[in-house]
Order: structure tokens, then sequence, then C-alpha cells
């Protein structure tokens, strides 16, 4: 949709990966490719309750949350809420 210019981020890491700073590079090279050579103004990740090294690594990479929607998410068996966070383009 060209009149969003909008993107959504998303990532999954297994376990045996955590805790090395590979997703938050990550994160950071594909940050910087989508503003750079694109024209995306805002980007956004949508994270579960129960991710709180999720909800870190977003922050640590400069994303703000924007809102929590209650019990949005169904997973094994239970609700959970929706963090939104976004992260707007610098100019």
């Amino acid at each position: 949709f060209e009149y969003a210019r909008s993107g959504e981020l998303g990532y999954w890491l297994g376990a045996g990966f955590w805790q090395q700073g590979i997703a938050s590079a990550a994160a950071r090279l594909i940050i910087t490719q989508v503003f750079e050579d694109s024209d995306i103004e805002r980007l956004f990740a949508t994270v579960f309750s129960g991710n709180q090294a999720s909800m870190a690594l977003l922050r640590k990479v400069g994303f703000t949350e924007e809102a929590v929607l209650q019990r949005a998410i169904f997973k094994n068996g239970q609700f959970y809420n929706s963090h939104i966070f976004s992260l707007l383009k610098q100019t």
C-alpha cells in the first residue's frame, strides 16, 4: 500500500542463540536499510505480554510502546495482551 508508508518488523531466534546480541544487531541493520532505502516512515512490532525479552530488544533499538491491546492474542490455551511498539524515521 503506497499510502501506508508503514512496515512491520518481526523476528524469531532459536533459544540457543539468545543473549548474544544477534537479534538486536539484525534489527538495527534492518531498520537502517528500511529507512535509508525506502519511503517507509514508520516501523511497528507486536509482542505478546509474556515476551519481556522481545519488548526489551525493541526498546534497545529505539522503539516506543504505543498501545496495549487487551486479551488480543490466544496462545497455548490462554489469552495475552498485545503490546504495539513503533519507530519513526528520523528526519
